[in-house]
């Protein structure tokens, strides 16, 4: 984000605090000390069952990591935010410096400057090979002919409708074979990959209108490990009777 957009979640950020005192980032004064994996100290706000941690680096940077934080003994707050508990890293960009000593392999990181259109990353798939484009594309297509044929070999995948709230009212699928569909838009694919990602692995069909924005969910998928991504080659408008079918 620029300098006007990160002002805007400044405030909002201070608006959340009920007119607390706080920082130029919007971060309250006075929150409670927390225990990250590298043994530095951090200050934490608990959101429901969750717990956000400002992370200060050493070049003056700084990132948010979300996740479970341990309680002390004796049922004092919450004192310690390990490695495997952060579930999303909100940073600057996905090689911020230090901030891999706090992070699982796994944990999602979703940096204020995307300039690769990838939505978030991973420690993992930062350490693995790029992906090389026509060949991982060809290896995650399913065409309409193939589709039935699909889920009758994985009666356990699931569906799932990358287009926007407003496409998914006006056009809601049947679903093919009759099963339905998950709506889950590419806008908000990354609240949804950290249940994937850490639950029991199952074959993920994405689609859209035209296959465009759904090759796109497979291909982030398959770049964090997961391997059961898959994506409907030419979307519903090529699609149209497999669908039905």
């Amino acid at each position: 984000a620029g300098p006007a957009g990160r002002a805007a979640l400044a405030a909002a950020l201070a608006d959340s605090m009920d007119g607390g005192a706080v920082d130029a980032f919007g971060w309250p004064a006075g929150a409670a000390a927390l225990t990250l994996a590298d043994g530095s100290a951090a200050e934490a706000l608990a959101l429901g069952a969750r717990t956000l941690v400002c992370a200060r680096h050493a070049d003056g940077g700084r990132s948010y990591l979300l996740g479970a934080a341990v309680a002390a003994a004796g049922g004092a707050p919450a004192a310690a935010l390990a490695a495997d508990a952060v579930r999303f890293a909100f940073c600057a960009h996905a090689g911020q410096a230090g901030l891999a000593a706090l992070l699982a392999a796994d944990t999602l990181l979703c940096p204020s400057r995307d300039t690769h259109n990838q939505f978030c990353s991973s420690l993992r798939a930062l350490r693995a090979p790029p992906l090389a484009a026509p060949a991982d594309t060809a290896a995650l297509q399913l065409d309409a002919a193939a589709l039935a044929q699909f889920l009758r070999r994985h009666p356990d995948a699931l569906l799932v409708d990358v287009r926007e709230p407003y496409e998914y009212a006006a056009a809601a699928p049947a679903g093919a074979g009759g099963r339905g569909a998950l709506s889950v838009p590419l806008s908000r694919l990354a609240a949804q990959l950290d249940e994937w990602l850490r639950g029991t692995p199952r074959p993920l069909v994405f689609f859209c209108r035209s296959g465009n924005r759904s090759v796109k969910a497979a291909q982030c998928l398959r770049r964090l490990g997961y391997a059961q991504a898959w994506n409907l080659s030419g979307g519903l408008a090529l699609a149209p009777l497999a669908w039905a079918a």
